[in-house]
């Protein structure tokens, strides 16, 4: 009975880790939607910082 309940645990344990890791996918992609939305990649918002920086 031990042996079903790790199984058990060990699922969903399985199955919570790969829906945290898709949710957080899913807020990455919305933050650079919103970023080419307004203009602004990665690309230009890192030559901005290293241009404020020095």
């Amino acid at each position: 009975m031990d042996i079903l309940f790790t199984l058990v645990a060990s699922v969903l344990l399985i199955i919570g880790f790969f829906v945290i890791c898709q949710t957080s996918d899913e807020e990455d992609d919305e933050e650079e939607s919103n970023n080419e939305s307004t203009g602004r990649g990665a690309d230009e918002q890192s030559t901005r910082r290293g241009a404020s920086e020095q």
